[in-house]
């Protein structure tokens, strides 16, 4: 008997520092049926979008424990004229502070920690139907990388 490997429905990146989360997320997500990719940082992230397609970007709000720190990802993105995906905002806080963050990089599209798995897949479901095949991989890769190059000397440098 031949077994038959199903074809991913759809590419999804993980941005998520909690690693239990983000461990527990994708192995949902990937029973699913979604390929998933998982990134922990801001250039990691930014690298990930720029060399690959994805259907979909679950964004962690406060990435690092920064005051959305996720947001920067989107716009260090958008910046270096890496295309995203529809991005759904994930994060604790109230959803007053989530709808304002939501607005700023212009998604529709969040879901509030602790989330129920019918909340987590209604959700992406609406961004799936968004996604389409609408988004086109970026054509100039050489001026993106230059721009994550920028980003990264903007880091903060952790002291030890």
């Amino acid at each position: 008997m031949k077994t038959v490997m199903k074809k991913a429905s759809a590419s999804i990146l993980i941005v998520e520092d909690d690693t239990a989360l983000g461990e527990s997320t994708s192995a949902f997500l990937e029973n699913l049926n979604y390929d998933v990719t998982r990134s922990r940082s801001r250039i990691s992230s930014l690298t990930t979008l720029l060399d690959n397609r994805f259907d979909v970007v679950l964004l962690d709000l406060n990435l690092g424990g920064g005051d959305f720190e996720g947001l920067r990802i989107i716009e260090a993105a958008r910046k270096a004229g890496i295309s995203i995906p529809p991005v759904v905002i994930v994060s604790g806080q109230s959803q007053a502070a989530i709808k304002r963050a939501a607005a700023v990089i212009d998604t529709p599209f969040f879901v509030q920690k602790p989330f129920s798995a019918e909340d987590l897949t209604q959700v992406l479901r609406r961004a799936l139907d968004l996604s389409g095949d609408r988004r086109l991989h970026i054509a100039n890769q050489p001026a993106a990388r230059m721009q994550i190059a920028r980003v990264r000397e903007d880091e903060p440098r952790s002291h030890h």
